[in-house]
């Protein structure tokens, strides 16, 4: 004991403001250092204590589990924000529930500023704790340093031996570089000998070694937003908060007596065992009739068996349950399936939405007939090992997809269920990645933005410093030559991945058997709106306790608003699980790629993918989600199947006996489930060892990996197969394995994919206004919906304000525009509307509508909103009669109000109207420009048109970048087109030169453009407000307001109608089997119109096309006239200029 030592105050990166220390470093070091046990005592929680027990563990390290908790100076409920500190130790499985109870009390109800609770709870939760009195901020210390009086601080200390017992709290002596701390720890060893009390020695520690005190300096600066240059920030002056040896500590704590043995005793009163992999899951009571909850859960699946096979029940489907209900019931989770299906049943009873399914358990039978799944597991081939292995014992895992509007009633209905102490969101933490490290600390550096800005630009996304340095030239020659640049590096290096902030889990819940803080310890922002766990989603695993995935998926309210307006438009009642998968137009959209809108289907890649694949089955559009990913794309995989499917290719199988497993995706390992087949075919491996496998080659351990191969061609020539087969086939999975994607997954989100489509070519009007009522938000994909819904023919309408709605709705044959997104017009005006029309009827005038709106709150702001976004057009009167009469008008509107006061006061008398009729003058419409100008400015985009529409003949040609596609992972070259708006001018601080920033805008999307100095001058004439321009630039990554954006630099600016003058473009034309005829007239027309650019011509013909590039004398330019013959002579979709 003589040698030895424990640190027993120690700050890890989950004390947010200033720890800098990861617990596998500190734990690594406690083992450089033969330390037996080590303590966390994060400030004021527990969020990394599981992590932190764990970890310890495995390398052979007591962990003592503990918190520096803020102690506040009366009751927790006054607002006062002097608090001091108090490390608390739990010796035992007691003290760690109520070490628990106490963070979370801090947390939830002493929350001001800081997470503080009293003594009086600390006492009521002091069992099984040891109490240390902290740093200069425990009051015992801070008493000394205010010179209290030997009274005052024996009060002080007697009421913490009241607390803990004088054996369990310790007067804690640092050894922390701070010359103030030395000769206070001298007056409090004095204090614990007059009180009989035992001193601890600790050194504070922050960061794991001597000399990252710069990166806690830095790490301070980030979350407190200052610059290191700050005088009057917030700083800590020591170098010494590192994990010190005994060796080290003893030149300052040696000379008190025990003060480093004395943490050994500590350490060896604390024994804490928790317990891990025991399920405890929340308690679902069943009826008297039932013995209990497993006979429950058989009659609920027999029940729902009954249901799924309305025309008998197959021998299969018995067999396949009742494997299933043994498994479960083996494993011990009939109360987990019990308890799923009730909350998913509540949400289907109050017609919330919820998905088919989602991950693996889409291949349970169980699942399928208690409604919590919607595919049938025997028809797709879904593997129910793929979800719950026998083989290996883990917590099951249903996610469920809901109604992302309505995801909180159902999670209110759970917390009634199981009490709401019982049900809680789970925490999640932000770290620093690598470009936000380099930010973050370049800011804090007081470095200037351009070369942070540069550096953190030179980091593609994902990459780490480390990667980038390896990797990017650039990049590690700043490193290599520029001073400043090497110091952010370096210190981002030591900051990156650290834990930044908490958040709540966009989509975890967990529900527990008893009350939460008996398990976990609780957290809330400073806010106190959201109650979650401090254990993550995989530590709340570990302990055994239910946690849910309640995911919020647009595409589901999308479902259900479309089946609701289909019901009030044409009474017809659609049940999801009626639609037919076999449905003649779903499949001709997909053939097409006309799928915008469309669930997992509306990237221009998918899109080309699905006219490439031609699906004609679900199991193509199952197919198809497995495929359009980067690993399928980029092996040949996808070829293969489209190849054979189209019959351009003939199927090819490792082995004859595989072919029942591979033909349904045409020969192509594609599916984790028939990588566990082929495994059990070949090498008869049980469904369990087979996704033991499946797991191993996901791993791709070597070892691990070369095991599993000579198991695997053993097995297989016992059974029959040769060798080389044996060895072929097992190449063959293991290199699909890192590419194969879970069937269960594809089939359940393919289905959401098939109902969307659906709808959108069955139902178009009704599923156009559900999808624009959920984009109402988002104006750059609500234009290109409209937009989508203009080329099928369906009408959008404005806004009317005699069919007021908050949502976008059917009217007739058209979509009206919903009311929530025109700006200045608040929820609430919409509401009163709706009431006033329902109890005086429509609106006739724009008098009229003045005068009643005006006694329910319409002001002038309003009005101007409601008249310029053409919400009133179909009142009397064009847009500029009535905005130019909108101030007249509410004065009329308050006249007249008062006439009517006087009208009542004068209820018995000769009362007579005292105020002229009101008239609107006469005056010619907006110019075009204008209109969209003011819908612009009130819609959020061109409604009635838009000013590139005179362009639509140059851009249906021209292939340009389209501003909503560009994407910045890298900086690319780029030619696109739009409007110029909001343009600034700016004159540079270092070089007064002038520069410019602008907004590109085109039908559907906008980006931020930069023309620096040397491009300014060539270009100034062309940066016009209003003006439509061709532009070229480099695309990249903008860092502003603490977001990443993308921007373009501008190299190139052209007015649209030049476009024609730009070097490099080429002109291909189609000419088709019947417009060969028409051959001479085009090559008239080429040459009525020479010039620069190159003429290819695709001629189409039955072996496919044969491309023919013209010669000199057949270039041309490729202007309006020009585009405009070609597509009178051959149609305007036969060309295109790229």
């Amino acid at each position: 004991m003589k040698n030895k030592f424990v640190h027993l105050h120690l700050h890890t990166e989950y004390s947010l403001l200033d720890g800098v220390g990861k617990i596998d470093e500190y734990l690594d070091r406690a083992l450089e250092l033969k330390m037996d046990a080590v303590a966390i005592t994060d400030h004021g929680n527990m969020f990394g204590a599981i992590e932190f027990y764990k970890k310890a563990r495995k390398r052979g390290i007591k962990p003592i589990l503990g918190m520096e908790a803020y102690i506040s100076l009366g009751s927790m409920e006054d607002k006062e924000k002097t608090t001091y500190h108090l490390v608390l130790l739990a010796k035992n499985e007691t003290g760690y529930k109520n070490l628990m109870k106490l963070s979370s009390i801090g947390y939830l109800e002493g929350f001001y500023y800081k997470p503080r609770i009293d003594k009086t709870t600390l006492k009521k939760y002091s069992e099984g704790l040891i109490g240390l009195s902290a740093c200069m901020q425990g009051e015992i210390a801070r008493g000394i340093r205010e010179e209290k009086t030997a009274a005052e601080l024996k009060s002080i200390i007697d009421s913490y031996i009241d607390i803990f017992g004088r054996e369990d709290f310790y007067i804690e002596l640092q050894d922390n570089g701070i010359p103030e701390q030395y000769p206070i720890n001298d007056k409090l060893y004095k204090l614990a000998r007059e009180h009989d009390l035992q001193v601890a020695g600790t050194n504070d520690v922050h960061y794991a070694y001597y000399g990252q005190h710069g990166l806690q300096d830095v790490l301070i600066c980030i979350q407190t937003g200052s610059r290191i240059d700050d005088e009057k920030r917030m700083r800590i002056n020591t170098t010494e908060l590192f994990m010190k040896s005994r060796d080290q500590l003893v030149e300052k704590l040696g000379r008190y007596s025990d003060a480093l043995e004395n943490t050994v005793k500590i350490a060896e009163k604390c024994n804490l065992e928790i317990e891990f992999g025991k399920f405890k899951f929340p308690e679902y009571e069943v009826g008297k009739e039932f013995k209990g909850v497993h006979e429950y859960l058989r009659k609920l699946v027999y029940d729902g068996l009954d249901k799924r096979y309305p025309n008998g029940v197959e021998e299969k489907a018995v067999e396949r349950v009742e494997y299933e209900l043994g498994i479960i019931n083996k494993m011990g989770y009939e109360e987990y399936f019990v308890v799923v299906w009730d909350f998913i049943d509540y949400a289907k009873r109050q017609k919330i939405p919820i998905g088919p399914g989602r991950g693996s358990a889409a291949g349970s039978m169980v699942a399928y007939t208690l409604g919590i799944t919607e595919l049938d597991p025997i028809k797709y081939n879904l593997i129910f090992e793929r979800f719950l292995n026998p083989e290996r014992i883990s917590m099951p895992d249903i996610d469920i997809d809901i109604c992302q509007e309505r995801r909180h009633e159902l999670i209110e209905y759970v917390g009634r269920k199981y009490g709401r102490d019982r049900v809680a969101q789970i925490i999640t933490f932000g770290t620093m990645k690598a470009r936000a490290a380099i930010r973050d600390v370049g800011r804090a550096l007081n470095i200037p933005l351009y070369k942070v800005d540069k550096l953190a630009k030179l980091i593609p996304q994902f990459y780490t410093i480390d990667q980038a340095i390896r990797d990017i030239g650039e990049f590690k020659k700043a490193y290599d030559t520029d001073m400043e640049s090497k110091k952010i590096i370096d210190i981002s290096r030591g900051l990156e991945n650290k834990v930044r902030h908490a958040s709540v889990h966009a989509a975890g819940v967990v529900i527990t058997k008893n009350p939460l803080t008996d398990d976990v310890p609780l957290y809330s922002d400073s806010k106190g709106e959201q109650v979650c766990t401090q254990y993550q989603m995989k530590e709340l695993e570990d302990l055994g306790l239910l946690k849910m995935d309640f995911l919020g998926l647009r595409n589901l309210t999308i479902l259900q608003r479309t089946m609701d307006y289909i019901e009030d438009g044409v009474g017809v009642k659609i049940e999801l699980s009626d639609i037919p998968l076999d449905a003649p137009l779903v499949y001709d959209a997909l053939q097409r790629g006309d799928t915008l809108g469309i669930f997992q289907l509306e990237s221009r890649g998918v899109r080309k993918l699905l006219k490439k694949l031609h699906p004609n089955n679900f199991d193509d559009v199952i197919a198809v989600l497995a495929l359009y990913r980067p690993g399928p794309l980029g092996s040949g995989m996808v070829d293969d199947y489209i190849g054979v499917k189209n019959g351009l290719k003939d199927a090819k199988y490792p082995h004859e006996s595989l072919e029942e497993v591979l033909k349904e995706t045409y020969g192509v390992i594609l599916y984790q489930e028939q990588v566990m087949k082929i495994a059990s075919i070949m090498a008869n491996y049980s469904l369990g060892e087979a996704d033991l496998l499946r797991r191993a080659m996901g791993k791709k351990i070597a070892e691990l990996m070369e095991e599993n191969r000579l198991i695997f061609i053993e097995r297989s020539v016992k059974n029959g197969y040769e060798k080389k087969i044996a060895e072929d086939v097992f190449y063959l999975i293991d290199k699909f394995a890192g590419y194969g994607f879970n069937k269960s997954h594809s089939a359940a989100y393919g289905l959401i994919a098939y109902w969307t489509t659906y709808f959108k070519e069955y139902y178009p009007k009704y599923y156009y206004a559900a999808l624009m009522t959920s984009e109402r938000g988002n104006n750059d994909k609500l234009a290109i919906y409209i937009d989508d819904a203009k080329s099928h023919g369906i009408d959008v309408g404005l806004p009317d304000i005699n069919k007021v709605n908050n949502k976008f709705i059917v009217d007739g044959d058209q979509i009206r525009f919903g009311m929530s997104a025109i700006k200045n017009l608040g929820e609430g005006i919409i509401d009163k509307l709706s009431k006033d029309i329902e109890e005086f009827g429509i609106y006739k005038t724009f008098e009229e509508f003045v005068i009643r709106t005006k006694k329910i709150g319409m002001n002038k702001k309003a009005l101007e909103a409601l008249v310029l976004s053409g919400t009133l057009d179909s009142l009397p009167g064009n847009r500029r009669e009535k905005y130019s009469c909108i101030e007249k008008s509410l004065v009329y509107a308050a006249r007249v109000a008062k006439e009517d006061e006087i009208q009542q006061m004068n209820l018995f008398g000769e009362a007579r109207a005292t105020i002229e009729s009101f008239t609107m003058g006469s005056m010619e419409e907006y110019k075009i420009e204008n209109i969209l100008k003011g819908e612009k400015e009130y819609l959020g985009f061109y409604f009635t048109g838009h000013p590139l529409d005179r362009y639509n003949e140059l851009l249906n040609v021209y292939e340009l970048d389209k501003l909503v596609e560009l994407k910045a992972d890298r900086p690319h070259h780029v030619r696109t087109c739009g409007i110029i708006i909001g343009i600034k001018k700016i004159i540079t601080k270092k070089n007064k030169q002038m520069m410019a920033v602008f907004t590109l805008e085109d039908h559907f999307g906008t980006i931020s453009c930069t023309v620096f100095p040397n491009e300014f001058q060539r270009l100034s004439n062309y940066l016009v407000e209003g003006n439509a321009v061709y532009l070229e630039g480099s695309v990249q990554l903008d860092f502003f307001g603490g977001n990443e954006e993308k921007k373009i630099v501008v190299r190139d600016l052209k007015y649209l109608e030049d476009i024609v003058e730009v070097p490099g473009f080429k002109v291909y034309i189609l000419v088709d089997e019947e417009n060969k005829i028409k051959l001479p007239k085009l090559k008239q027309t080429l040459l009525n119109h020479r010039g620069k650019h190159k003429v290819y011509i695709a001629l189409r013909e039955k072996g496919g096309n044969r491309v023919v590039e013209l010669g000199e004398k057949y270039k041309v330019e490729p202007g309006g006239e020009f585009i405009h013959q070609v597509g009178e002579l051959l149609g305007i979709d036969k060309m295109k200029i790229k």
